[in-house]
């Protein structure tokens, strides 16, 4: 896969494995957390599987519905089992509830095949105190400086570009490697984002890491949005990190300039991440208008990637439909802009 935009290339990537994967990248569940959800997946089967089918992406039953696992994202737990009333004759009560509302939360998580990408912010409070891995904010100074995850050191989204680099728009290896190298992050480092926009500042480091040969990578699922809704801890100190040797490595296989572009082969899939409004060349909101796209290219809005007032990335299956209804499956080179 090759990379002009970076969201959509990273939802991508979460399901560019062979295989189905399973769970996340965490350490192994309590025992009374795997009773909880094995009871909530019996509960599930027995009396929503046949309408959502078993990883809640079948709108089959309620035709032009969003999926099971995109209506509850968006619900807070005491409201899923709220609006589960009725159906079914499903009467959850305490233990039930709490043990349904566990299993749903599997299948929003994902089951990625590459699930070391995305780390939940459960994940991330377990390893605050650990000297491997860098947690980097990609939000605003203002809004790092109000509160941030304890000793996550901020970047800003300028310096991660270079507007005078035509070919590929990223910044000199040696600009990028003093960014690295002062945030306090060496190749060995496993380099921890967020942001508050669903992850599209975040994932802009995540690809320029890559691009540089860094796959020690991952974004936090939900970022700021998610952390601060759960009542996390918040710190306004500025970590004070040990300078790091970062080596670059750049990996021409990340981008892809114009020409290569131009001169693609058959079968490769070229995916305009914008919205649709921008895709089709419709009128915008202060009259501007963006006309055209890449001729032969599919449009999937990044947006579509994430959902829930905290911005999380949607379930593996949800994403598995959305990508292969728009002919981009495992086989296919797939370039994003």
């Amino acid at each position: 896969m090759k990379h002009l935009g970076w969201v959509v290339s990273l939802a991508a990537c979460l399901l560019a494995a062979a295989g189905d994967g399973a769970g996340e990248a965490s350490a192994a569940p309590s025992s009374e957390g795997v009773r909880l959800r094995a009871k909530g997946q019996a509960i599930y089967s027995a009396n929503c599987a046949r309408c959502h089918g078993d990883d809640g992406a079948d709108t089959t039953s309620y035709p032009g519905a969003k999926t099971l696992v995109d209506i509850t994202q968006r619900l807070a737990p005491a409201e899923v089992i709220e609006k589960s009333r009725g159906f079914a004759a499903v009467q959850l009560q305490g233990e039930d509830g709490a043990a349904l509302v566990s299993h749903l939360e599997t299948l929003r998580s994902g089951r990625w095949p590459n699930a070391d990408l995305l780390m939940e912010t459960e994940w991330v409070a377990r390893h605050l105190q650990d000297a491997k891995v860098r947690i980097v904010d990609l939000r605003s100074a203002e809004a790092y400086a109000a509160g941030h995850i304890p000793g996550a050191a901020r970047i800003g989204e300028g310096p991660l570009r270079d507007p005078n680099d035509a070919a590929d728009y990223l910044p000199r290896p040696e600009v990028f490697a003093e960014l690295m190298s002062k945030a306090g992050i060496g190749n060995d480092t496993h380099v921890v984002l967020y942001d508050d926009q669903g992850g599209r500042s975040a994932a802009r480091l995540w690809f320029v890491l890559n691009a540089y040969g860094h796959e020690k990578v991952s974004l936090v699922n939900g970022g700021w949005l998610k952390w601060a809704a759960e009542q996390r801890p918040a710190s306004v100190e500025v970590p004070q990190v040990a300078a790091a040797a970062f080596k670059p490595r750049k990996t021409p296989e990340m981008v892809c300039a114009a020409p290569e572009l131009l001169a693609r082969k058959p079968g490769v899939v070229v995916l305009d991440t914008r919205s649709g409004a921008e895709f089709s060349g419709e009128q915008l909101s202060g009259g501007s208008k963006k006309a055209g796209r890449i001729p032969g290219s599919v449009n999937i809005d990044w947006k579509e990637n994430v959902t829930g007032p905290h911005l999380v990335f949607k379930g593996a299956a949800e994403l598995k439909k959305l990508y292969e209804s728009k002919g981009i499956t495992p086989d296919k080179e797939v370039v994003t802009y």
